[in-house]
């Protein structure tokens, strides 16, 4: 009878500690990923730089890239959130979108000149340094 009371006695403290065990290995298990997010960024970002100058095709490239991050996660066995990665690369393309947006030229007090082909009076596209993201 003296055990069974002390179990029934230790029974919440036991509860407890297995919770909190339980919400430690979440809590570490979410700060490692954190960790590695610069990292996962960083390697976006070049499968990004990459795949401008592979491609032409928007939709290629960005299938591209997450076929390169799929492949990356698998080698160093990381779990990614692919909808986040696919979201990511979305901002980071809307995001060089702007960053990249060619500011017209000044001459001769006309501001609608913008840097064009004299020939066919079409825009040509540009890449940042940066980013060597292209721009139309």
């Amino acid at each position: 009878m003296d055990w069974l009371q002390t179990i029934i006695y230790l029974l919440p403290t036991i509860t407890t500690l297995v919770v909190l065990v339980c919400k430690l290995v979440q809590a570490v298990q979410k700060a490692i990923k954190e960790k590695n997010w610069n990292q996962l960024v960083d390697m976006v970002m070049s499968y990004i730089m990459e795949a401008e100058e592979k491609f032409s095709d928007g939709a290629t490239r960005k299938e591209w890239v997450m076929a390169m991050v799929t492949n990356s996660a698998e080698l160093v066995n990381y779990d990614i959130n692919m909808d986040e990665v696919s979201e990511l690369i979305d901002k980071l393309c809307a995001m060089a979108k702007k960053v990249n947006v060619e500011t017209p030229i000044v001459s001769d007090g006309d501001a609608s000149e913008t840097p064009s082909d004299s020939q066919n009076g079409t825009t040509t596209p540009s890449t940042t340094p940066a980013t060597g993201v292209a721009t139309a």
